[in-house]
């Protein structure tokens, strides 16, 4: 019996303190439902259309979702009383990109390539609203392609550049990629991106040896710790709380979130000859993680366009009203900031001799 003794105290300790936890994840459930009785009927905001519940998002093994190819779909969001916030329309094609729609596409013989999340994306606006959309249009000799989804980071970027044949998606052979932010959280896969969204995002780290590896999904790449941001993610103690992990973004995660983007970068002018890759970080991404990314980019050799001081940005115009996502004020303006910068607006000659 003394022999069973420490073993039967681990057992009966472990037993405690997983009860102990269950009545106070209990006392957190019962509280919010005394304290708030009516925080169901407080003015929130919901999501309609053909956008919501029926498979518009698609479970994909490379990148873990992507919007459903070949479709047109409604993407309607209102405030719970009814008022529309937003009423519009996204368009894919058979790679499920975003459809750009350009003018005078022939005689376009460069190609503008877009990666990034909702933003990019161009979520709550329509297709001739968007970010890649105001680049076409300011930049007459590029064909923009909108890789951007809701939710991505940049490890869609890579594991897209990684793709066999990725390259034989564009019909142009040259051109530019831009990388809009560097979503640190989304890039390791912290415990309110894995538990909201993000279990089957590619799952990048450092092996032993330094080098970035891809290990599945971060569901099947560190399955432990997955478990545990689960937990995080249905706990009311966690929500009241508002727990996070990381409780702080190291340099280990920058270098990660830099790597990632400077391997991106590597890969597209392997695969595409005298191409230009740049990262875009943007008005008010002025946080000292976000800039200590763009710092790492630039000592790396990458091209980099910070406009986290651009404050006029931050205008009421500049925003989704309701949503806080870009307005197409916003997308047209930072599209100007980028083809003055990059001086692709200079460069039409095909398109002048098109004409």
């Amino acid at each position: 019996m003394k022999r069973w003794f420490p073993l039967i105290s681990v057992v009966v300790g472990i037993c405690v303190a997983v009860a102990a936890v269950g009545l106070v994840e209990l006392g957190f459930r019962l509280h919010k439902r005394l304290a708030f009785p009516n925080e169901s009927t407080a003015r929130g905001t919901s999501h309609h259309g053909d956008y919501v519940g029926t498979g518009y998002f698609v479970k994909d093994p490379l990148l873990g979702f992507k919007p459903k190819p070949d479709v047109r779909v409604s993407s309607t969001m209102t405030y719970s009383d009814g008022e529309v916030i937003y009423d519009v329309h996204y368009t894919t094609d058979k790679f499920s990109r975003r459809v750009t729609p350009v003018d005078s596409p022939a005689g376009r013989d460069r190609f503008a390539i877009f990666f990034g999340c909702s933003i990019t994306f161009g979520e709550g606006l329509n297709d001739d609203e968007t970010f890649p959309y105001f680049l076409g249009k300011y930049a007459s000799r590029y064909k923009p392609y909108n890789y951007g989804f809701c939710g991505y980071g940049p490890q869609e970027m890579l594991a897209k550049l990684q793709q066999p044949g990725f390259a034989e998606e564009m019909g142009e052979k040259r051109g530019v990629a831009i990388c809009v932010t560097a979503h640190i959280a989304r890039a390791i896969g912290s415990s309110y991106v894995y538990s909201g969204w993000g279990w089957d995002m590619p799952y990048y780290h450092f092996d032993r040896t330094g080098k970035l590896v891809r290990d599945g999904s971060f569901t099947t790449g560190r399955p432990f710790l997955s478990l545990i941001y689960m937990l995080m993610g249905r706990s009311e103690i966690g929500a009241t709380l508002r727990l996070r992990h990381p409780f702080t973004i190291t340099e280990e995660h920058i270098k990660l979130t830099a790597k990632i983007v400077e391997e991106s970068a590597l890969l597209f002018k392997q695969q595409f000859k005298d191409s230009d890759f740049c990262f875009v970080n943007l008005p008010s991404f002025d946080r000292p993680n976000e800039i200590a990314v763009v710092a790492a980019l630039r000592k790396s050799g990458i091209k980099v366009l910070d406009f986290s001081d651009r404050k006029e940005f931050e205008a009421k115009e500049y925003h989704i009203q309701g949503d806080g996502h870009p307005s197409g004020k916003y997308n047209k303006e930072l599209a100007r900031l980028i083809v003055a910068k990059l001086g692709l607006d200079r460069d039409t000659s095909t398109q002048a001799s098109s004409k």
